[in-house]
């Protein structure tokens, strides 16, 4: 593969992109966070972790978790002032 430029350094071609739905991101975000959170309290729940259980590993589990419901909370924020001043269109 070779790369070409025009005589002035400009490449020749232009690359657009179309982005049908700029929320997509922050909804992935969402649904990542939830997930994570869900698989830790399902571990937690079971016994599986934290390993081992000592009560200032749980302490650790439960502070990460909590900061992990926090930046959720704020996801799901930032998720609805975005779909709110970017609507989808109508077909």
């Amino acid at each position: 593969m070779a790369w070409s430029e025009t005589a002035n350094g400009l490449q020749p071609w232009q690359t657009w992109a179309r982005v049908l739905d700029v929320c997509q991101h922050d909804e992935d975000r969402v649904a990542a966070l939830e997930a994570e959170i869900e698989h830790l309290t399902r571990a937690f729940e079971s016994g599986e972790f934290p390993f081992p259980r000592t009560p200032a590993n749980v302490e650790k589990f439960e502070s990460d978790r909590a900061e992990l419901q926090a930046k959720l909370q704020t996801a799901r924020q930032t998720l609805e002032k975005r779909r709110a001043a970017n609507p989808l269109p109508e077909d």
